[in-house]
């Protein structure tokens, strides 16, 4: 054939193979499986995860991680137990009597911070090696992770800025931080928004802080408090913060003589209270 070469025909031979080589390792960084014979096994457990320090995100090691079984699919072993790396990763893993949903709680038992348990927790048998339930980051120091914006009683949406604010404890979990007599205090910014808290304040355990929140309006009008604040600590390093919508101050208050701060654009609100 006129015009013919075989130099025009190994490249594209070449490419092919490229292409091919592509293929196939894309599907073996998605597959446990891929390039492993006999892959499939009897079914198990398999949970890991990583605990770090909550405020600089340092790993933590030597720290007790206990996965408890209450309830779901039956494992060969109900509670297990293992420490952190010096990475502050773990992994425990066992045998499941069959395949389905495990309920489990898991505990964690930090040196030098109180201990925290994560109950009701949902977790898949699998059957395949190397596959298994990854958590995300937790913190051996749980937190809060909430902002709270005031807002004057009013139809307008007219921010509460350059507020003093205190939060004081009256049920629920306790916390703690680097006060005596452990009650937070702050001020608002220009949109009204005050953390809840700050980077020293961290929960004792998992559950529901109850309090109310004080507020120190500009003169003339007089401190109001809110009351029935309820706070959940959280686990999850990074948490997403969820922002509180407060309404302070009496009903349709005159504010000609206080200061005045209009909200800034983009602000969004996760949950509400009733004013």
């Amino acid at each position: 054939m006129p015009g013919f070469s075989t130099a025009n025909v190994r490249p594209r031979h070449a490419l092919l193979l490229m292409a091919i080589a592509g293929s196939l390792a894309s599907l073996g960084a998605c597959d446990p499986c891929f390039g492993i014979g006999n892959c499939e096994g009897q079914p198990r457990l398999a949970v890991e995860g990583t605990l770090v320090e909550q405020v600089v995100g340092n790993a933590v090691p030597r720290v007790r991680v206990d996965v408890i079984r209450t309830g779901g699919a039956e494992l060969e072993n109900d509670s297990l137990s293992t420490v952190t790396d010096r990475n502050g990763h773990w992994s425990l893993a066992v045998g499941a009597r069959a395949a389905g949903d495990v309920i489990v709680d898991i505990k964690v038992s930090a040196p030098g911070y109180a201990p925290y348990r994560v109950v009701g927790t949902h977790v898949t048998t699998t059957d395949l090696r190397g596959a298994g339930h990854v958590f995300p980051a937790w913190v051996v120091n749980p937190y809060f992770a909430y902002a709270a914006e005031l807002h004057y009683r009013t139809p307008e949406d007219t921010r509460i800025g350059g507020a003093s604010v205190e939060f004081r404890r009256t049920g629920g979990i306790e916390y703690y931080m680097n006060t005596i007599d452990q009650v937070f205090a702050g001020q608002t910014d220009g949109s009204g928004r005050l953390a809840l808290f700050d980077i020293n304040v961290h929960a004792i355990g998992l559950g529901d802080l109850l309090g109310d929140l004080i507020v120190h309006l500009p003169t003339p009008l007089q401190t109001d408090t809110i009351h029935g604040l309820r706070l959940a600590a959280t686990q999850l390093f990074q948490s997403p913060t969820t922002i509180i919508t407060i309404g302070a101050g009496p009903a349709q208050p005159d504010i000609t003589h206080v200061p005045i701060v209009q909200p800034s654009a983009g602000s969004s609100v996760a949950t509400k209270l009733p004013n």
